[in-house]
């Protein structure tokens, strides 16, 4: 009976470009599958999402394993987009994302994680550490986010790691927010953007001159820069020049402000 109505002779690619604006705006929440009730409507309809693997790269955890695993095989071999929000999430779902991580790292290309302070840290801390470290070399973008619990504690790091086994190279946007910092500074190279925010308490020294690593080896390409009330009470004397810095965004107490403007130097058009 749909195949006598219009919308239910819709071609595949206009089928495929519906779905995808839809996918969009109707996204998984609990026990709602969202934009997926779309594959229940008709079988030309569900046969034309299912032969496109694009339309299941972005991974949800909040309706659990059997959801995530078959949204996982459907998505055949493209790149992922990971996004865990925990207060959307069931019991369970951050061993699942430690799990996918551990098995498809290697086709993620953006992280979203919004979660407590601990389970932040541990997801940090499990990227930077060996064994656990998976090279990322599809990873474009990743964005932590503090939504529960105290966003002033300090996560611990053993010397020497690096995020994702400083195997990142196409990594360009990183978002802290409400978390201090990631281990390491190797792994800043290809970085155009960094927002640092979200916290009352600013960086240590230690955190800060991980940062300053960070920024120094970002120095040539970075071109945001933001960064609320994350600085230290002082801060290194040596300039680092940032050449292509098209927009910085610096909030903290002015004499914070001030002492860290004197120790960059930035194009004249920033």
């Amino acid at each position: 009976r749909n195949s006598l109505i219009p919308v239910g002779r819709l071609s595949p690619e206009l089928l495929i470009e519906v779905f995808d604006w839809l996918r969009a705006l109707w996204r998984p929440e609990n026990k709602n599958i969202g934009w997926i009730n779309l594959t229940h409507v008709c079988r030309h309809w569900r046969r034309t999402a299912l032969s496109m693997s694009s339309l299941w790269c972005t991974i949800f955890f909040n309706l659990g394993r059997t959801w995530t695993l078959e949204c996982l095989r459907r998505s055949r071999s493209v790149s992922l987009e990971l996004d865990f929000d925990a207060r959307q999430c069931r019991g369970g779902a951050s061993s699942l994302l430690n799990d996918v991580i551990s098995a498809q790292m290697g086709r993620v290309r953006r992280i979203t994680i919004a979660a407590r302070e601990e389970e932040v840290s541990k997801f940090a801390e499990d990227i930077s550490s060996v064994p656990n470290a998976r090279p990322a070399p599809m990873l474009q973008h990743l964005s932590l986010k503090v939504v529960f619990g105290d966003q002033n504690t300090t996560p611990t790091y053993q010397a020497g790691r690096v995020p994702f086994a400083g195997q990142s190279p196409r990594l360009t946007h990183v978002v802290l927010d409400g978390f201090c910092s990631l281990p390491g500074g190797g792994w800043g190279s290809a970085l155009t953007c960094l927002v640092l925010s979200g916290s009352s308490r600013r960086l240590t020294s230690t955190e800060y001159s991980e940062l300053r690593a960070v920024l120094e080896l970002a120095s040539p390409h970075l071109q945001r820069l933001t960064i609320h009330n994350r600085l230290p009470a002082d801060t290194a004397k040596d300039t680092i020049h940032f050449r292509n810095l098209i927009v910085l965004n610096v909030e903290d107490k002015t004499k914070h402000a001030l002492r860290f403007l004197r120790r960059i130097d930035i194009p004249p058009t920033t």
